[in-house]
């Protein structure tokens, strides 16, 4: 038999009373025959909910920790929208989804655990989470949508789980001190603005199945020293490394045919590019401000008069 209303609010009460630090917890409470009434006069806000359902429910800022109960099988969209003060949230074994923009602009989220068994976390859900530094992407999950970590400026790692094929627009864009991304070789497509402005990246190494990169997508990574393009790419785009200032090294994959217009632009510290010997393109302003002395292009390959800085020396072979 479900308790009564009156022994409900004794008992939270009393846990109230007894232990401080849950004076800012959600209960997730799930009673399939009874609605409770929304306790009044204190900080916990109870969400009531029905055959797992949400009955009733109170924005409050001041959250500072949230409990899920099992009968979630998925975050619903913009569940903690803005609650600038949560910073600890505990999820049920059963999460299979995140929903978009759940967590987002949590500013003060420090720890969440994401359990095994999610397979798809949807776009913004972690977007604003700026004292977020670590978390871990089960290997279960599929999708992991467009910006999803965008703003989390104190991010400092992330594994790719070995399921996602695809990087969406803006994932990390703004994650200014993240350092290490660990992918694996099923990634497919790296999308626009993926890693812009992540200024504290010094290394990444691009997945060996790599198909596509979009334009923009390492815009301003300032730290970026090496890269090295896979061989299935064929084309490199617009601006997709412009900005990278501290860019020393590049080496293109054997298959790319295109640099598109200022794709390296604003890399002053380029010493060494290697080129393969299928190239056909290079693009007006590729190359512009990379004082490269000297650089080797196969026969038949077609440049702009702007492609490479005025100083540099083309040979062909």
């Amino acid at each position: 038999m479900s308790p009564s209303a009156v022994e409900l609010s004794f008992f939270l009460k009393k846990l109230i009373n007894y232990e401080t630090e849950f004076a800012y917890t959600i209960f997730y409470l799930v009673f399939k025959e009874t609605r409770f009434p929304l306790l009044e006069n204190t900080d916990t806000h109870i969400y009531l909910l029905n055959s797992g359902k949400i009955i009733t429910m109170d924005k409050n800022t001041h959250l500072q920790m949230a409990v899920l109960d099992s009968s979630f099988h998925s975050i619903p969209e913009r569940l903690f929208f803005s609650y600038s003060n949560l910073r600890s949230v505990v999820l049920p074994n059963n999460i299979q989804v995140i929903g978009g923009y759940s967590f987002f602009n949590c500013e003060n989220l420090r720890e969440i655990v994401l359990p095994y068994g999610v397979s798809y976390i949807n776009q913004y859900a972690f977007e604003g989470c700026s004292e977020l530094k670590q978390i871990f992407i089960p290997e279960t999950v599929e999708h992991m949508g467009g910006q999803l970590f965008s703003g989390c400026h104190k991010l400092e790692s992330i594994s790719v789980p070995p399921l996602v094929k695809v990087i969406s627009f803006g994932t990390f864009s703004n994650c200014f001190n993240l350092t290490h991304v660990d992918f694996h070789d099923n990634i497919k497509l790296i999308h626009g603005f993926a890693f812009f402005n992540c200024k504290s990246l010094r290394k990444i190494r691009l997945p060996s199945n790599l198909q596509f990169i979009e334009k923009s997508a390492f815009l301003w990574c300032q730290s970026l020293e090496e890269i090295v393009i896979p061989d299935n790419i064929r084309t490199l785009e617009t601006q997709t490394f412009l900005g990278c200032s501290n860019l020393n090294t590049v080496v293109i994959g054997e298959n790319v045919r295109e640099i598109n217009y200022d794709c390296f632009k604003s890399c002053p510290n380029i010493k060494y590019i290697q080129f393969n010997r299928k190239i056909k393109r290079i693009e007006m302003g590729a190359f512009i401000s990379s004082p490269i002395d000297s650089v080797v292009l196969p026969e038949g390959c077609v440049t702009s008069v702007d492609s490479f800085h005025p100083d540099t020396i083309i040979f062909w072979k």
